[in-house]
């Protein structure tokens, strides 16, 4: 099974893809370069992928698409802001940090939805750093400034906040 990593180097500016095996990982394809041309990156640093294959690397400005191979699809959403994007269900979800805000967006890149704002309260962000999707289908949302997670149901209603305390071998235990 092929593994996906982009590498956030700013001398690099690549993806790259892994194959993974018993233990080790061997390089078995990258594409990118240094520039904000279609297919260019400046530091990539999220990447996701959609039930076609297709990719969605986010970099400082913007989320760009490709087929699983590295051809460039299309420029999906740019702006000032460093996105952090993951495809799940058909839709494309975003988390800025400038905004404090998290965004869902259809396939044709149509805001659909948006919450969020600056503070600490509950639905509050301070610097929202990831973005994931579990399998139940909540949105997990990392807020990085207020150390912690908060999750979120289909219907952008605040499930749950997860915090933690980093024990002994810095790890997070969940409280």
């Amino acid at each position: 099974a092929f593994v996906w990593k982009a590498t956030a180097d700013v001398i690099l500016d690549k993806v790259r893809r892994y194959l993974l095996g018993s233990g080790s990982a061997t390089l078995a394809g990258e594409w990118g370069e240094y520039g904000t041309g279609d297919g260019q990156f400046v530091s990539p640093a999220w990447i996701s992928s959609d039930t076609s294959g297709n990719l969605y690397v986010s970099d400082q400005t913007r989320v760009q698409k490709f087929t699983a191979a590295g051809a460039f699809l299309q420029l999906m959403v740019s702006g000032s802001y460093n996105p952090v994007a993951r495809w799940s269900g058909g839709y494309l979800y975003l988390v800025d940090p400038s905004t404090q805000r998290v965004e869902r967006r259809g396939a044709d890149m149509v805001l659909l939805a948006s919450w969020g704002k600056s503070g600490s309260l509950p639905g509050e962000f301070n610097q929202p750093r990831g973005i994931a999707v579990n399998p139940s289908g909540y949105l997990i949302v990392v807020d990085g400034g207020n150390d912690r997670l908060q999750r979120f149901s289909g219907g952008y209603r605040l499930g749950a906040i997860l915090t933690g305390i980093e024990d002994a071998t810095g790890g997070m235990t969940q409280l």
